[in-house]
């Protein structure tokens, strides 16, 4: 009797203890199915929501991605000294703005097999094809690239550029060999009595004299219909005319140039510093374009001897007041200097901001998009996604002359143009002597022949080596400048010289680099570098 009740006793004990197991058990899955169940509850009620409010796109709970978006569109949380860049916010995201990662970058990523990030070392390695053996797939995506277009204020370098460009087998559109700009003679605006001025100093003072910004206006603000028809009219021509060009330099020149192909990124580029002042409706007439914003150091150009921006533009930009009035100077020449560093300071901080406000707009409206993509139809996403794009690049022209940061300009500028070249092509043009383009204000008689041996780099070692130091003595001439003139100069530049890291002095380069080793990759293919 006595086992019997032990047995029993036992067999209690042990259904307690698995009772005490499985009873918390049992609530835990209880609880996640409540849990689960008013999730989904949730869910729904927050679809119905958003789809009854659909006209609101900003109402509504905001998701993670777009809280952390938000949060970088506002300006209390935007350092411009350390600032993030949009693009590596973006990707972080999942959310990748248009252009801020190449066409080429995309292409390789969407043909690997792996479906994984390019590394540096495959991300240059596409096969290298002749310009005749493109496919029709590579070729009808190449003539839907934008234009570059590179600007500066006169004076910052940008003549270097076109050749860095060609290198990374950028079609340039050149119609003047000694500036190698575009004139744009296509542009013509009627003057005072009747007379027609072609080019495009009549157009600027045409847009200053009714805006007096460097940026941040619309083809709206031109005050007359009859204005507007004509700055539009003109600049469809230019467009026209441009590709015109580009489809002669694909048939006439660009194999004697390069055996290169095209960067991918870019359907044609050319050269209009002063373009700069323009390219709000540049933006308006030609659709999506790549900017690439050269800056140079504000008290070099202002004791630069081309001062014609100033005789140009400055009644044009400022309204008619006396030069310098505010400033309180008389003597004539530091007057000069101080209006080039006034024009140098407002037109490329009034650029660099209209350069971002435009991408932080693009960025916000694609992720309204995202989030609106399930009650808006089809047709109404894709004129959506055709709206004019705009992508930029700073670049200062220091950087790419020390050989500290060349190679890191060069990688970036070859990611935004989308080049297909190798790590060892960049390393070989990062130790590659700089020709010697000539000053700004030299107006040498340059023929197209001379023209294409300059860029096929037909001179010996010595003479290249020789006219890179002369291009790299013309940088850093205001450390010998007077010490009263150069406080001025600061003074007046203050904001812009920060801005643009040159004082005080710091690196500044505007998109991520990616690491390169030189010394490895070209000790590991022996070959030497063409010259």
């Amino acid at each position: 009797m006595a086992k019997v009740k032990r047995r029993r006793y036992s067999q209690a004990y042990s259904c307690a203890v698995e009772l005490r197991f499985w009873i918390p058990l049992v609530a835990l899955v209880v609880i996640l199915e409540i849990g689960i169940l008013g999730f989904l509850m949730f869910q729904l009620e927050t679809q119905q929501q958003h789809h009854h409010h659909h006209n609101h796109p900003w109402g509504g709970s905001l998701s993670a991605v777009r809280r952390k978006l938000l949060r970088l569109w506002d300006p209390h949380h935007w350092n411009q000294k350390n600032k993030e860049s949009l693009s590596s916010m973006a990707r972080e995201l999942g959310q990748v703005p248009p252009f801020q990662q190449s066409k080429f970058s995309q292409h390789h990523l969407d043909n690997n097999n792996n479906h994984t990030q390019p590394s540096l070392d495959n991300f240059y390695s596409r096969p290298h094809l002749s310009s005749s053996s493109l496919d029709d797939h590579d070729k009808n995506n190449h003539n839907k690239q934008p234009f570059l277009i590179t600007v500066g204020s006169d004076g910052s370098g940008t003549r270097m550029f076109v050749q860095t460009l060609m290198d990374l087998g950028v079609p340039m559109v050149v119609d003047s060999y000694d500036t190698m700009d575009i004139n744009a003679e296509e542009i013509v605006i009627e003057g005072q009595h009747g007379r027609k001025d072609r080019g495009w100093p009549p157009l600027v003072h045409m847009v200053m004299g009714e805006t007096h910004r460097a940026a941040n206006y619309t083809l709206h603000d031109l005050t007359s219909q009859a204005q507007r028809q004509q700055v539009m009219t003109a600049l469809l021509k230019l467009k026209s005319s441009l590709l015109q060009k580009a489809h002669q330099l694909k048939k006439e020149e660009r194999d004697l140039i390069t055996a290169k192909p095209p960067a991918a990124g870019v359907q044609l580029g050319f050269k209009a510093p002063i373009a700069m002042l323009l390219l709000p409706l540049l933006k308006q007439v030609f659709g999506s374009i790549k900017v690439l914003h050269v800056v140079r150091d504000g008290r070099d150009v202002a004791l630069s001897d081309n001062t014609s921006p100033l005789q140009k533009f400055y009644r044009a930009f400022y309204g008619p007041r006396p030069f310098l009035q505010a400033h309180g100077q008389q003597q004539k020449p530091p007057n000069v200097q101080l209006g080039m560093m006034q024009l140098w300071a407002d037109w490329n901080q009034q650029v660099y901001q209209w350069e971002q406000e435009q991408v932080q707009k693009q960025l916000q409206q694609q992720i309204l998009r995202e989030e609106n993509s399930n009650v808006i139809d089809n047709d109404s996403d894709n004129s959506n996604n055709n709206q004019p794009q705009l992508d930029y690049m700073v670049l200062r022209t220091e950087d790419l002359l020390h050989p500290d940061t060349r190679l890191e300009a060069l990688v970036q500028l070859a990611e935004f143009v989308g080049a297909r070249v190798t790590p060892r092509d960049l390393c070989c043009q990062s130790q590659r002597p700089l020709h010697d383009m000539g000053q700004s204000n030299n107006r040498e008689a340059l023929t197209k022949d001379m023209f294409l041996e300059l860029l096929l780099g037909r001179k010996d070692r010595k003479t290249q080596q020789q006219e890179e130091r002369a291009v790299k003595a013309r940088y850093g001439k205001w450390r010998h400048a007077p010490p009263e003139l150069l406080w001025q100069l600061e003074d007046i530049g203050k904001e812009t010289l920060q801005l643009f890291g040159y004082n005080p002095p710091r690196r500044f380069l505007d998109r991520a680099g990616r690491g390169l080793h030189c010394d490895e990759i070209l000790r590991e293919d022996a070959r030497d570098c063409p010259q």
